[in-house]
């Protein structure tokens, strides 16, 4: 027989199980310019730094409305071309507003609803939501289904608010337009290096 496969060193890698993760990312009316710039450097050095092979990403986007702009995905140049689209789903015309009426917890739940492992939904927000008491709601059946919420917000976003519709005060992050992008980028680093565990716990 042949032998020559002993040369070559054992592989030790143990992956965890699939994860699912949907980004959410508010697109009101004081996201234009700058910030949703960062939200989209953000949003693919997440994608970058996060292993497709055994993960994959859904793309949501809400204000006034809130729309899936890409359903779970381990297609790199599927998710690039959803973010870089992101810029016409904002406004009135036809996007999805530019006032903050609406929520994506309904929208996390359908996009994450035959994920059968671990479950993520990241929330980017730079302000106050008019549908806060239905959106806590939303966001407790969310956490009921055992999705893990990371609540990540900036600008003139509540961080008691945050606090509350994450799954734990660890995963309520308070950042700025200058750290969005390592923002990102560590908890893809987090949530790939331990083995998909809470946030909270790595």
């Amino acid at each position: 027989d042949d032998m020559e496969w002993l040369k070559d060193p054992p592989d030790h890698t143990v992956k965890g199980p699939h994860l699912s993760v949907a980004i959410a990312v508010d697109l009101s009316g004081s996201m234009i310019g700058i910030p949703i710039e960062k939200a989209q450097k953000a949003a693919m050095s997440f994608v970058k730094n996060m292993d497709l092979s055994n993960s994959s990403i859904g793309l949501l986007l809400f204000a006034d409305r809130c729309v899936t702009s890409q359903e779970l995905s381990q297609d790199t140049r599927a998710l690039k071309k959803s973010i870089d689209s992101w810029t016409d789903a904002m406004g009135y015309e036809s996007g999805v507003g530019g006032g903050n009426s609406a929520h994506p917890f309904d929208a996390a739940l359908e996009i994450l609803e035959d994920a059968e492992h671990s479950r993520f939904l990241i929330v980017l927000t730079d302000g106050l939501w008019y549908c806060a008491p239905e959106a806590l709601d939303a966001a407790k059946r969310c956490r009921e289904e055992g999705i893990e919420i990371v609540a990540l917000g900036f600008g003139k976003a509540d961080e008691e608010f945050l606090r509350q519709i994450a799954t734990s005060d660890a995963n309520a992050i308070f950042t700025n337009l200058d750290q969005l992008v390592s923002s990102f980028t560590t908890i893809a680093q987090v949530l790939t290096e331990s083995n998909y565990g809470l946030l909270g716990s790595a």
